[in-house]
C-alpha cells in the first residue's frame, strides 16, 4: 500500500514539474493552458488508477 502511494506521489510530482516547465517554455497562453490541462488530466487519471488499485488490494482482493 505504501509503495502504491509513493508511486502515485512521484508520478503526480513529475507531472506537476513537467507541466510547470511547459508553462515556462511556452510563449503562448493558449498553448500553455492546453498542455497544462492535458498533463493534469493524465495525472489525475494515473492517480485515480493507482489509488483504486491500492484500495482493491486493501479490501482483500489478490494483488499481483
Amino acid at each position: 500500500m505504501s509503495r502504491s502511494i509513493r508511486i502515485a506521489a512521484s508520478t503526480s510530482g513529475a507531472i506537476f514539474f513537467v507541466s510547470a516547465f511547459v508553462l515556462y517554455v511556452a510563449r503562448s497562453v493558449d498553448v500553455a493552458l492546453s498542455w497544462l490541462l492535458m498533463f493534469v488530466s493524465v495525472g489525475v487519471g494515473l492517480l485515480v488508477g493507482v489509488l483504486s488499485t491500492a484500495g482493491q488490494a486493501e479490501l482483500g482482493q489478490p494483488s499481483t
